[in-house]
Protein backbone atom coordinates (compact mmCIF):
# COMPACT_ATOMS: atom_id res chain seq x y z
CA UNK A 1 0.00 0.00 0.00
CA UNK A 2 1.14 3.20 -0.45
CA UNK A 3 2.14 5.71 2.12
CA UNK A 4 -1.13 7.68 1.47
CA UNK A 5 -2.90 4.43 1.63
CA UNK A 6 -1.34 3.65 4.94
CA UNK A 7 -1.92 7.00 6.57
CA UNK A 8 -6.08 6.69 5.63
CA UNK A 9 -6.54 3.09 7.11
CA UNK A 10 -4.19 3.63 10.08
CA UNK A 11 -4.79 7.49 10.90
CA UNK A 12 -4.62 8.61 14.32
CA UNK A 13 -7.74 7.97 16.39
CA UNK A 14 -10.26 10.03 18.63
CA UNK A 15 -10.15 10.72 21.91
CA UNK A 16 -12.89 8.29 22.92
CA UNK A 17 -10.96 5.16 21.87
CA UNK A 18 -8.10 6.76 23.43
CA UNK A 19 -9.80 6.90 26.97
CA UNK A 20 -10.96 3.00 26.42
CA UNK A 21 -7.90 1.84 25.80
CA UNK A 22 -6.32 3.28 28.39
CA UNK A 23 -9.44 2.62 30.72
CA UNK A 24 -8.74 -1.09 29.76
CA UNK A 25 -5.20 -1.04 30.67
CA UNK A 26 -5.69 0.64 33.52
CA UNK A 27 -7.92 -2.31 35.03
CA UNK A 28 -5.03 -4.64 34.18
CA UNK A 29 -2.43 -2.62 35.84
CA UNK A 30 -4.45 -1.57 39.09
CA UNK A 31 -5.16 -5.62 39.35
CA UNK A 32 -2.89 -6.71 42.17
CA UNK A 33 -0.51 -9.16 40.72
CA UNK A 34 -2.62 -12.52 42.65
CA UNK A 35 -5.52 -11.67 40.44
CA UNK A 36 -7.28 -14.93 39.09
CA UNK A 37 -5.75 -15.84 35.47
CA UNK A 38 -9.42 -16.11 33.93
CA UNK A 39 -9.64 -12.32 35.30
CA UNK A 40 -6.83 -11.07 33.36
CA UNK A 41 -7.67 -13.61 30.04
CA UNK A 42 -10.82 -11.59 29.74
CA UNK A 43 -9.84 -8.06 30.13
CA UNK A 44 -6.88 -9.12 27.39
CA UNK A 45 -9.63 -10.20 25.21
CA UNK A 46 -11.41 -6.67 25.88
CA UNK A 47 -8.92 -4.91 24.88
CA UNK A 48 -8.26 -6.71 21.49
CA UNK A 49 -12.22 -6.20 20.37
CA UNK A 50 -11.53 -2.62 21.24
CA UNK A 51 -8.72 -2.44 18.98
CA UNK A 52 -10.22 -4.92 16.42
CA UNK A 53 -13.24 -2.53 16.33
CA UNK A 54 -11.11 0.79 16.29
CA UNK A 55 -9.07 -0.53 13.02
CA UNK A 56 -12.05 -1.49 11.21
CA UNK A 57 -14.20 2.15 11.83
CA UNK A 58 -10.59 4.00 11.06
CA UNK A 59 -10.08 1.66 8.02
CA UNK A 60 -13.94 2.56 6.76
CA UNK A 61 -14.97 -0.93 7.14
CA UNK A 62 -19.28 -1.29 7.69
CA UNK A 63 -19.97 -5.20 8.70
CA UNK A 64 -23.57 -6.89 7.69
CA UNK A 65 -25.57 -8.39 10.74
CA UNK A 66 -25.19 -11.66 9.26
CA UNK A 67 -21.24 -11.22 9.05
CA UNK A 68 -20.83 -9.59 12.04
CA UNK A 69 -22.82 -13.11 13.71
CA UNK A 70 -20.34 -15.63 11.82
CA UNK A 71 -17.32 -13.55 13.19
CA UNK A 72 -18.56 -13.61 16.43
CA UNK A 73 -19.45 -17.61 16.09
CA UNK A 74 -16.00 -18.06 14.81
CA UNK A 75 -14.25 -16.97 17.76
CA UNK A 76 -16.62 -18.41 19.67
CA UNK A 77 -15.35 -21.74 18.25
CA UNK A 78 -11.93 -20.84 18.39
CA UNK A 79 -12.89 -20.31 22.25
CA UNK A 80 -14.14 -23.53 23.04
CA UNK A 81 -12.81 -25.94 20.61
CA UNK A 82 -9.42 -24.52 19.04
CA UNK A 83 -11.26 -23.61 15.86
CA UNK A 84 -8.64 -21.99 13.62
CA UNK A 85 -8.72 -20.45 10.28
CA UNK A 86 -7.77 -22.91 8.39
CA UNK A 87 -10.35 -25.41 9.41
CA UNK A 88 -12.79 -23.21 7.56
CA UNK A 89 -11.41 -25.02 4.41
CA UNK A 90 -13.77 -28.42 5.59
CA UNK A 91 -16.36 -26.98 6.48
CA UNK A 92 -19.64 -24.98 4.52
CA UNK A 93 -20.90 -21.70 6.83
CA UNK A 94 -24.08 -20.90 6.98
CA UNK A 95 -26.20 -18.06 8.92
CA UNK A 96 -29.73 -18.28 9.95
CA UNK A 97 -31.46 -15.50 11.75
CA UNK A 98 -34.76 -16.28 13.40
CA UNK A 99 -36.86 -14.80 15.83
CA UNK A 100 -34.81 -13.45 18.47
CA UNK A 101 -31.30 -15.64 17.57
CA UNK A 102 -29.30 -16.00 15.12
CA UNK A 103 -27.82 -19.47 14.39
CA UNK A 104 -24.20 -19.83 12.64
CA UNK A 105 -23.10 -23.47 11.55
CA UNK A 106 -20.77 -24.98 9.90
CA UNK A 107 -21.43 -28.11 8.48
CA UNK A 108 -18.50 -30.62 7.39
CA UNK A 109 -18.00 -30.10 3.16
CA UNK A 110 -18.39 -33.31 1.96
CA UNK A 111 -16.60 -32.59 -1.02
CA UNK A 112 -12.86 -32.62 1.20
CA UNK A 113 -12.98 -36.75 1.20
CA UNK A 114 -14.35 -39.19 2.65
CA UNK A 115 -13.48 -38.72 6.30
CA UNK A 116 -15.71 -35.75 6.45
CA UNK A 117 -18.51 -37.32 8.11
CA UNK A 118 -16.27 -37.83 10.87
CA UNK A 119 -16.25 -34.04 11.46
CA UNK A 120 -19.84 -33.20 12.35
CA UNK A 121 -21.38 -29.94 12.71
CA UNK A 122 -20.39 -27.30 14.48
CA UNK A 123 -23.47 -24.51 15.44
CA UNK A 124 -23.33 -21.46 17.44
CA UNK A 125 -26.39 -19.67 18.66
CA UNK A 126 -26.22 -16.08 19.19
CA UNK A 127 -28.95 -14.32 21.48
CA UNK A 128 -28.48 -10.80 22.56
CA UNK A 129 -24.92 -10.62 21.80
CA UNK A 130 -23.49 -13.85 23.45
CA UNK A 131 -22.52 -16.68 21.10
CA UNK A 132 -23.33 -20.38 22.62
CA UNK A 133 -21.06 -22.67 20.92
CA UNK A 134 -22.34 -26.67 20.61
CA UNK A 135 -20.31 -29.95 18.55
CA UNK A 136 -22.64 -32.86 16.94
CA UNK A 137 -20.49 -35.08 18.25
CA UNK A 138 -19.93 -33.43 21.67
CA UNK A 139 -19.56 -36.58 24.31
CA UNK A 140 -18.33 -38.81 21.68
CA UNK A 141 -14.66 -40.60 22.36
CA UNK A 142 -12.23 -39.64 19.76
CA UNK A 143 -9.36 -41.97 19.69
CA UNK A 144 -5.89 -40.97 19.13
CA UNK A 145 -5.25 -42.09 15.27
CA UNK A 146 -6.95 -41.30 11.95
CA UNK A 147 -8.81 -44.47 11.70
CA UNK A 148 -11.23 -43.34 14.78
CA UNK A 149 -14.87 -42.58 13.70
CA UNK A 150 -14.80 -39.05 15.05
CA UNK A 151 -12.46 -36.36 14.38
CA UNK A 152 -12.19 -33.44 17.16
CA UNK A 153 -10.34 -30.39 16.06
CA UNK A 154 -7.24 -31.70 17.73
CA UNK A 155 -6.99 -34.57 15.65
CA UNK A 156 -7.65 -32.49 12.32
CA UNK A 157 -5.07 -29.86 13.49
CA UNK A 158 -2.66 -33.30 13.83
CA UNK A 159 -3.81 -33.81 9.92
CA UNK A 160 -3.47 -29.97 9.06
CA UNK A 161 0.44 -29.97 10.14
CA UNK A 162 1.21 -32.91 8.04
CA UNK A 163 -1.34 -31.77 5.36
CA UNK A 164 1.52 -28.76 5.87
CA UNK A 165 4.73 -30.65 6.27
CA UNK A 166 3.72 -32.27 2.88
CA UNK A 167 1.87 -34.74 3.15
CA UNK A 168 -1.74 -35.49 1.42
CA UNK A 169 -4.98 -36.51 2.97
CA UNK A 170 -4.82 -40.04 1.24
CA UNK A 171 -1.73 -40.88 3.48
CA UNK A 172 -2.63 -39.22 6.72
CA UNK A 173 -6.02 -41.04 6.77
CA UNK A 174 -5.02 -44.03 4.95
CA UNK A 175 -7.49 -44.50 2.88
CA UNK A 176 -7.64 -45.05 -0.93
CA UNK A 177 -10.05 -45.04 -3.94
CA UNK A 178 -13.24 -47.45 -4.09
CA UNK A 179 -11.69 -49.23 -6.92
CA UNK A 180 -8.80 -50.16 -4.45
CA UNK A 181 -6.17 -47.85 -6.47
CA UNK A 182 -4.45 -45.65 -4.48
CA UNK A 183 -4.66 -41.78 -5.11
CA UNK A 184 -1.03 -41.31 -5.25
CA UNK A 185 -1.95 -42.96 -9.16
CA UNK A 186 -4.37 -40.68 -9.72
CA UNK A 187 -5.24 -37.18 -10.00
CA UNK A 188 -6.04 -34.67 -7.41
CA UNK A 189 -7.36 -32.03 -6.90
CA UNK A 190 -7.99 -29.27 -4.62
CA UNK A 191 -11.74 -28.02 -3.72
CA UNK A 192 -12.70 -24.74 -5.39
CA UNK A 193 -14.07 -21.46 -3.54
CA UNK A 194 -16.63 -21.27 -6.66
CA UNK A 195 -18.57 -17.73 -7.01
CA UNK A 196 -22.41 -17.55 -6.52
CA UNK A 197 -24.39 -15.72 -8.67
CA UNK A 198 -24.79 -14.47 -11.73
CA UNK A 199 -22.92 -13.29 -15.11
CA UNK A 200 -21.33 -9.81 -14.65
CA UNK A 201 -23.19 -6.53 -14.10
CA UNK A 202 -22.25 -2.95 -14.63
CA UNK A 203 -22.81 -0.95 -11.22
CA UNK A 204 -25.67 1.32 -11.35
CA UNK A 205 -25.24 5.13 -10.75
CA UNK A 206 -24.09 6.39 -6.95
CA UNK A 207 -22.71 2.31 -6.72
CA UNK A 208 -19.33 1.56 -5.26
CA UNK A 209 -16.46 1.99 -7.80
CA UNK A 210 -14.93 -1.24 -8.72
CA UNK A 211 -11.26 0.35 -7.72
CA UNK A 212 -12.94 1.20 -3.71
CA UNK A 213 -14.22 -2.00 -3.98
CA UNK A 214 -10.78 -3.71 -3.92
CA UNK A 215 -9.43 -0.71 -1.44
CA UNK A 216 -12.25 -2.03 0.79
CA UNK A 217 -11.46 -5.81 0.28
CA UNK A 218 -7.58 -5.81 0.92
CA UNK A 219 -8.52 -4.12 4.13
CA UNK A 220 -11.19 -7.02 4.98
CA UNK A 221 -8.93 -9.58 3.85
CA UNK A 222 -5.82 -8.10 6.26
CA UNK A 223 -7.98 -7.58 9.05
CA UNK A 224 -10.75 -10.46 9.18
CA UNK A 225 -9.24 -12.85 6.54
CA UNK A 226 -5.60 -12.69 8.31
CA UNK A 227 -3.80 -11.96 4.71
CA UNK A 228 -1.05 -10.25 5.67
CA UNK A 229 -0.35 -6.76 3.34
CA UNK A 230 2.77 -8.35 1.71
CA UNK A 231 0.83 -11.36 0.30
CA UNK A 232 -2.13 -8.76 -1.22
CA UNK A 233 1.01 -6.92 -2.39
CA UNK A 234 2.91 -9.55 -3.91
CA UNK A 235 2.87 -9.61 -7.88
CA UNK A 236 2.73 -13.21 -8.28
CA UNK A 237 -0.99 -13.06 -6.13
CA UNK A 238 -4.13 -11.74 -8.33
CA UNK A 239 -6.74 -9.62 -6.91
CA UNK A 240 -9.38 -8.59 -9.03
CA UNK A 241 -12.93 -7.88 -8.93
CA UNK A 242 -16.27 -9.18 -10.28
CA UNK A 243 -19.67 -7.08 -10.11
CA UNK A 244 -22.81 -9.77 -9.92
CA UNK A 245 -26.28 -10.16 -9.07
CA UNK A 246 -26.90 -12.35 -6.34
CA UNK A 247 -30.76 -12.95 -4.39
CA UNK A 248 -31.66 -9.88 -6.66
CA UNK A 249 -28.73 -7.42 -4.77
CA UNK A 250 -25.69 -5.66 -6.58
CA UNK A 251 -22.31 -7.23 -5.13
CA UNK A 252 -18.37 -6.91 -5.69
CA UNK A 253 -17.02 -10.04 -5.13
CA UNK A 254 -13.45 -9.65 -5.02
CA UNK A 255 -11.16 -12.66 -5.69
CA UNK A 256 -8.02 -13.04 -4.22
CA UNK A 257 -5.92 -15.90 -5.86
CA UNK A 258 -2.47 -17.09 -4.30
CA UNK A 259 -0.37 -20.16 -3.86
CA UNK A 260 -1.92 -20.33 -0.58
CA UNK A 261 -5.36 -20.60 -1.43
CA UNK A 262 -8.48 -18.79 -2.72
CA UNK A 263 -10.68 -16.14 -0.98
CA UNK A 264 -13.34 -13.89 -1.70
CA UNK A 265 -14.59 -10.97 0.00
CA UNK A 266 -18.59 -9.70 -0.94
CA UNK A 267 -19.39 -6.50 -0.87
CA UNK A 268 -22.65 -4.75 -1.21
CA UNK A 269 -22.32 -2.65 -4.12
CA UNK A 270 -24.47 0.08 -2.62
CA UNK A 271 -22.86 1.14 0.04
CA UNK A 272 -19.72 -0.93 0.50
CA UNK A 273 -20.84 -2.92 3.55
CA UNK A 274 -18.90 -6.14 3.64
CA UNK A 275 -21.48 -8.80 3.38
CA UNK A 276 -18.78 -11.67 3.57
CA UNK A 277 -15.19 -13.15 3.70
CA UNK A 278 -14.32 -16.23 2.59
CA UNK A 279 -10.71 -17.91 2.95
CA UNK A 280 -9.99 -20.74 1.66
CA UNK A 281 -6.21 -21.89 2.48
CA UNK A 282 -5.98 -25.48 0.72
CA UNK A 283 -5.71 -27.64 3.44
CA UNK A 284 -8.64 -29.92 2.62
CA UNK A 285 -7.60 -30.49 -0.70
CA UNK A 286 -5.27 -33.24 -2.06
CA UNK A 287 -2.41 -32.01 -4.07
Amino acid sequence: MKKAEWRAVYAPRGDMLEKRVRQTLMQLEDKPTHARPKRMVWLAAALVLVLAAAVAVAAGLTRSAKYDAKLLAHQALEEKYGFTRDMDSFFRCTVEEKAGETVVTYSADEDVGDFAWKLGDYIVTIRDGKAEASWSNDGEAVSGDFSSDVWDTALLARGIERRKAGEEWYEITGETLETGESLSGAEKTTPEVSAAGESAVQTGEGMLAEQEALDLARQALEGDGGISAEALNDPENELYAVCQKEEGKTVWNVWFHSAEGISVVTLDAADGTILDVIVDTGMAGNG
